[in-house]
C-alpha cells in the first residue's frame, strides 16, 4: 500500500507539472486522504472540502468518473443523473471508450492499440480547482497516433439546461445555474468552471466543446466551438432551454514505443467569479514574457535556445534580436519576446535548457489575430490558426409600423472577441419609428488602420393597414325635388391611434373631397370613399346612399317658386254651340225625381227681354255717333 502510495505521489507530480516548465507559481496540490459520503456514494475530497471526486467502477455506473463540488455549503452535481464523464480513445476512424481507472491501479488497456490510460486526480488552487490527469502509455513497439477526448451530459446542481458561455481569455467556460436551489445566501448562483488553455496544471486541449447533448460519440470529437455563447441567461427563452453538454480533446497525438505522455485539465465549482480560481500560464501576445522556475540555475543567455513552429536550426529565435532573457543565471529566469519574433496564435513554442533533456513548450495564449472581408451583410474574421469570427447585421425581423422604433439585429453567436464586440450604426437622419421615402441603412465595422471591413443591412419601414374600416349612411332621405346630403358614420382602427381621415367622390377614379356628394333623384347611389392615416396603407371602398320615393297623399311645398308656363293654344278654335236650357220642371232623367228647387222663383223670360233691349239701345246709339263723326 505505501508503495502505491509513492507511485500515486509521483504521478501526482507529473500531471501537476504536465509541461512543469515553464510555470510562473506553482500550484499547490494536495493528495487525496478525506472521503465524503453524496447521495449514498464514496467521493474522495481533501481536507478543503470543495471539490471530491469519485471513480463510478462498476457496470452500472458505465465505469466513468464523477465530480461534484461544495457551493453554499451544499454539494452540487456536475454530470446528469451523476453519470459521470466519458472517455474515448481514437484512433484513425476508430473510437474506443476507456474506463477510468487510476494509474496506481495500473490504469486501463485499449484492446488493439498498444496504449493503457490511467486517469488520476489532484486537488489545486487551495482546493477549488480539480486536476483531471491522463497519463497515455504505449505498451507496443510500434509509434501510435491517436485522439484523448472526454464529454459528458453536464449540469450544475439542479439545473441540467444550465446556461454556458466563454472565459474572456477564451481559455475555458463556464456554466451558471439558473435554479433557486442553487442559489446561496448572497444571491449568488452555482457555477461549473471548465480550464482547458492558458492555465498552470493544465495541458492545452486542441479543442473544447459545448452545446445540446447528444448521445452520439461525436460529440466527444465536436469543433471548437469556444466561440459560441450557448443559451445564457440574458439571451434565452424557457422554452429554448437545452441540455446541456462538454467535451474536450486532444487530436491527433503521437507517443513513440514504449513512451508515454501526460494531459490535464481543471474543474472548479464556485460561485460568481469563481472562473478566477485557476492561474494563468504561459504567454498572452506576440511580444510578451514567459517567467521559467528551475531547480537549479544555469550558466548564462547562451544556455537557452528558443524554436518556433520546430526543432531544427531554421525554426531557432536569435537571443538579443527576437528575445532577450532577464536573470539568466537565476532558478527564475524570464523570457521576453520581440516583435521580430513574429509569434502567432498559431506558434508552437519551445525552449531547450542546458541539462535538461525534454524540450519544454510555452503554453501559447496569444489571441488570434484577424484578417477582416465583408460579403453583404457579413463579416468573416480569419486567423492564420485556421480560426474564425463571423458577425452579421441583419433587418429587422418585422419592418411593419407599430410605433416602436425599428432597429437591425446584431448576430454575435460565432463573434470570438466578447471583449470588443462591435455595434451598429445607424444614419444621422434616419428614421427608425416612421414611415418615411428615405430607407434606413444600418451598418458595424470591424477591424482598424488597412485591416477594416463594413457590412450593411437596408430596410423600410411598411405602412400598417387600417382595420375595422366602415362607412354608412344614417338616417332617411325622401325625394323632395332638391340635391340633398346624407348623414354619414365613417369610423377604422389605426395604429397607436393615428388619425384617420375619410374623403369622398360620385366617381371611383374621381375627384374626392372631405364632402359626401349631394343627390336629388330617388333611388340607390353608390359613393366612393378612401380612408388614410400617418404611417397606414391607403384603404378605399364605397358605400350607397338611398333616396325614398315621394308618396301620392304628400303636399310637395317647393323649397323656392317657379316660373308659370305659358298657356298653350287650344287645338280647336271653332265657336261652342249653345248649350240648351234646362227644363226646370222635369223630373232628373236619371233618378225620375224633381229637380231640387233654388229658392228663386223669378221669370227668366223678362230678364232676357230686358238684356236684348239694353244691347238695342247701346247699338243705336253707338251708329248715331260715329254719323256726327263722320259729318
Amino acid at each position: 500500500m505505501n508503495m502505491k502510495r509513492r507511485i500515486f505521489g509521483l504521478l501526482l507530480a507529473i500531471c501537476i507539472a504536465g509541461g512543469l516548465l515553464p510555470v510562473s507559481t506553482m500550484p499547490v496540490a494536495e493528495a487525496a486522504g478525506h472521503t465524503v459520503t453524496i447521495g449514498g456514494k464514496e467521493f474522495i475530497t481533501d481536507s478543503s472540502g470543495i471539490m471530491a471526486y469519485r471513480y463510478n467502477n462498476d457496470a452500472y455506473d458505465d465505469y466513468t468518473f464523477d465530480i461534484y463540488g461544495k457551493f453554499g455549503g451544499e454539494w452540487k452535481q456536475t454530470t446528469y443523473d451523476s453519470s459521470g464523464y466519458y472517455t474515448y480513445i481514437k484512433i484513425a476512424d476508430s473510437s474506443k471508450f476507456v474506463q477510468a481507472v487510476s494509474s496506481v491501479d495500473n490504469g486501463y488497456t485499449i484492446s488493439d492499440t498498444g496504449l493503457n490510460v490511467g486517469i488520476d486526480f489532484a486537488f489545486t488552487n487551495s482546493g477549488k480547482t480539480l486536476q483531471i490527469c491522463y497519463t497515455v502509455a504505449n505498451t507496443s513497439n510500434e509509434t501510435v497516433t491517436f485522439s484523448l477526448g472526454t464529454g459528458s451530459d453536464v449540469q450544475i446542481g439542479a439545473d441540467d439546461a444550465a446556461g454556458i458561455s466563454l472565459f474572456d481569455n477564451h481559455g475555458g467556460f463556464k456554466m451558471v445555474s439558473a435554479k433557486s436551489s442553487d442559489q446561496s445566501s448572497n444571491g449568488e448562483y452555482a457555477q461549473f468552471n471548465f480550464f482547458g488553455r492558458g492555465y498552470e496544471g493544465v495541458t492545452a486541449v486542441d479543442n473544447f466543446w459545448y452545446g445540446p447533448y447528444s448521445s452520439d460519440d461525436n460529440f466527444y470529437w465536436g469543433g471548437n466551438k469556444e466561440s459560441a455563447v450557448f443559451y445564457t441567461d440574458d439571451q434565452r427563452v424557457p422554452y429554448e432551454r437545452m441540455d446541456s453538454a462538454c467535451s474536450w480533446n486532444w487530436i491527433d497525438e503521437t507517443i513513440e514505443a514504449e513512451g508515454s505522455k501526460t494531459y490535464s485539465v481543471l474543474i472548479g465549482i464556485g460561485g460568481a467569479e469563481s472562473e478566477n480560481a485557476a492561474q494563468s500560464s504561459g504567454i498572452s501576445s506576440s511580444n510578451g514574457e514567459i517567467s521559467l522556475e528551475l531547480t537549479s540555475p544555469v550558466s548564462g543567455p547562451d544556455a537557452f535556445k528558443v524554436y518556433v513552429d520546430g526543432t531544427d536550426a531554421e525554426n531557432a529565435l536569435t537571443n538579443g534580436t527576437d528575445y532577450t532573457i532577464e536573470n539568466p543565471t537565476s532558478n527564475n529566469p524570464v523570457i521576453k519576446f520581440t516583435d521580430t519574433a513574429g509569434l502567432t496564435c498559431k506558434s508552437v513554442i519551445k525552449v531547450k535548457i542546458d541539462g535538461i533533456n525534454e524540450l519544454v513548450e510555452i503554453a501559447n495564449n496569444i489571441p488570434c489575430s484577424y484578417i477582416y472581408t465583408a460579403n453583404g451583410t457579413v463579416i468573416t474574421g480569419e486567423c492564420v490558426c485556421g480560426k474564425e469570427t463571423v458577425v452579421s447585421v441583419f433587418a429587422p425581423t418585422s419592418v411593419i409600423y407599430d410605433g416602436t422604433e425599428k432597429n437591425a439585429v446584431l448576430n454575435t453567436d460565432n463573434w470570438t472577441l466578447k471583449n470588443e464586440v462591435p455595434s451598429i450604426q445607424y444614419g444621422e437622419t434616419d428614421d427608425r419609428t416612421n414611415v418615411t421615402d428615405k430607407p434606413i441603412t444600418a451598418s458595424v465595422t470591424v477591424g482598424a488602420d488597412n485591416n477594416v471591413a463594413t457590412a450593411s443591412v437596408t430596410y423600410t419601414i411598411l405602412p400598417a393597414d387600417l382595420s375595422e374600416v366602415t362607412v354608412k349612411q344614417t338616417g332617411t332621405l325622401t325625394a323632395n325635388g332638391s340635391a340633398q346630403t346624407p348623414t354619414v358614420s365613417a369610423d377604422a382602427v389605426s395604429v397607436n391611434s393615428q388619425p384617420v381621415t375619410f374623403t369622398y367622390s360620385k366617381e371611383e377614379k374621381g375627384t374626392y373631397g372631405a364632402d359626401v356628394p349631394a343627390f336629388t333623384e330617388a333611388g340607390d347611389h353608390t359613393v366612393y370613399f378612401k380612408a388614410f392615416a400617418p404611417n397606414h396603407k391607403d384603404t378605399t371602398g364605397s358605400f350607397t346612399v338611398t333616396i325614398g320615393e315621394q308618396k301620392s297623399n304628400e303636399t310637395v311645398v317647393p323649397t323656392e317658386p317657379t316660373e308659370p308656363t305659358a298657356p298653350s293654344e287650344p287645338d280647336d278654335t271653332s265657336k261652342p254651340s249653345e248649350p240648351s236650357k234646362p227644363d226646370d220642371n222635369k223630373d232628373n232623367p236619371d233618378t225620375g225625381a224633381d229637380n231640387p228647387q233654388t229658392g228663386d222663383s223669378s221669370n227668366l223670360a223678362l230678364w232676357f227681354v230686358l238684356l236684348f233691349a239694353a244691347a238695342g239701345g247701346l247699338t243705336a246709339t253707338t251708329i248715331v255717333i260715329r254719323k256726327r263723326k263722320a259729318e
